[in-house]
């Protein structure tokens, strides 16, 4: 095979990889407007297709597992085909994890009965749809190796950490009034922290954007280190 048959082959491949990192990005955000939905409505059925619907997302994952590891085995690229590959095996994880969260919200609206719900924080709709705004800009710097729109982006989950705060802070005080059942503040913050999480996950994409495009390494938009508890 000629060194321009061999690089036809890659380039291809890496394509293909990039498509379904593409998809994924796509399945995810549908995941996230949809969990916010079933959220804000309390609509078991709309939470149970996400549950459903995230098996499609974690195959995607294994099959762009499975394509990088063949095309490194195969192709034994170098510097910035590596940096490439290495990138979408970790992007895609990220990805999944935000799946996972999505998933976590579903679950959230099945555990707990309709009347616990009450009124939704508008701090719960504004992470949703600025979380889906970050993932629409970071996948756009993905695809096109954007580092300064992946650096914008990241710097965008300051945002998403101020609306959590002031959520997290508006139902602590009002559980500590008695205003609202701790039952209803934990099935509030739980939503709450999964979105902030998922602000933070895009922040990890972006951060492999600029490690692809320039091969340097490091945190974008640092931040104390915080367990996450199970979804």
């Amino acid at each position: 095979m000629t060194t321009t048959s061999t690089r036809s082959t890659f380039d291809q491949q890496l394509a293909s990889i990039r498509d379904h990192v593409a998809r994924m990005g796509s399945l995810v955000d549908q995941a996230i407007d949809h969990a916010s939905a079933a959220f804000a409505g309390h609509n078991s059925a709309v939470a149970q297709n996400i549950i459903d619907d995230d098996q499609h997302i974690n195959d995607i994952r294994y099959q762009i597992e499975q394509e990088v590891n063949a095309c490194m085995a195969l192709q034994q690229p170098m510097a910035h085909d590596l940096r490439s590959l290495l990138s979408a095996f970790i992007i895609a994880n990220e990805l999944e994890r935000m799946g996972d969260y999505a998933e976590g919200i579903a679950r959230t609206v099945l555990r707990y009965p309709k009347e616990v719900t009450g009124d939704i924080p508008n701090e719960i709709a504004d992470m949703s749809q600025f979380v889906r705004q970050m993932l629409g800009d970071a996948m756009d710097a993905y695809i096109h190796e954007n580092v300064e729109k992946a650096q914008i982006t990241a710097r965008m989950d300051d945002r998403m950490d101020s609306l959590y705060r002031q959520m997290f802070k508006d139902v602590v005080e009002k559980m500590s009034r008695s205003e609202i059942p701790a039952e209803r503040g934990t099935y509030l913050m739980w939503a709450g922290h999964n979105l902030e999480r998922m602000g933070d996950r895009v922040t990890n994409i972006c951060e492999r954007v600029m490690f692809t495009k320039t091969g340097i390494a490091h945190g974008l938009n640092p931040k104390p280190d915080h367990k996450e508890p199970p979804v």
